[in-house]
């Protein structure tokens, strides 16, 4: 019994691992907000960076996320809260977030702009992580509702450049998440607890 034990261990932790970057965004604090929650890591499938500036677009953003809003291009700095994302040992706030209505299907694009006077760079290979919370202004449910909620998308397509980076996005109450980090990390180590007594119990 131990070995399932342990391995169903071993499973679990590398899927929470590999989940990658995720972003909820829920109903603000007040009326005409969001409040946009972000979590996990993912490990970049090739180059890119994040921008410092507020004006995104095309190369730093994922694109083609779903059609999920129609409030055109949205830069938005007023925010409340701490955010952050980071490269390896390389961590800055995040301070702008993006959306963009391009029209047509599954066509919209979402992003984030980073603290700092220099690019947030990536390398194939890097892990990249963000967590945090944020109240954003100016933006509610309604107007990420086009295709009704909850929406969902996941998928891996980031900007202009050839840089991949897993992103799952829920939007509206009816969004599930993966188990955080540490829940998960605890659950394991109870698992591989339960594996090692069986094994003292048999001996």
């Amino acid at each position: 019994m131990k070995k399932p034990l342990a391995l169903s261990a071993l499973l679990l932790m590398s899927s929470v691992a590999d989940a990658g970057l995720i972003l909820e965004i829920t109903e603000g604090n007040a009326v005409g907000t969001t409040k946009w929650t972000f979590s996990g890591s993912a490990t970049a499938g090739g180059a890119g960076y994040f921008d410092y500036s507020g004006n995104l677009g095309s190369p730093d953003v994922w694109s083609n996320i779903g059609s999920y809003t129609e409030v055109g291009d949205f830069e938005n700095t007023s925010l409340t809260g701490n955010a952050f994302l980071s490269v390896g040992a390389d961590t800055r706030d995040i301070n702008m977030v993006y959306i963009d209505d391009d029209g047509g299907v599954d066509n919209d694009d979402i992003g984030v702009g980073i603290s700092g006077d220099t690019l947030l760079s990536f390398a194939g290979g890097d892990t990249v992580s963000w967590g945090g919370e944020l109240f954003v202004t100016g933006i509610s449910l309604a107007d990420l509702s086009e295709s009704g909620l909850p929406f969902s998308y996941t998928g891996s397509t980031y900007g202009g450049q050839d840089g991949t980076l897993e992103l799952t996005v829920n939007i509206g109450s009816g969004a599930t998440s993966v188990p955080a980090p540490a829940t998960a990390f605890l659950f394991c180590a109870s698992l591989l607890g339960v594996a090692a007594s069986s094994q003292r119990k048999k001996s």
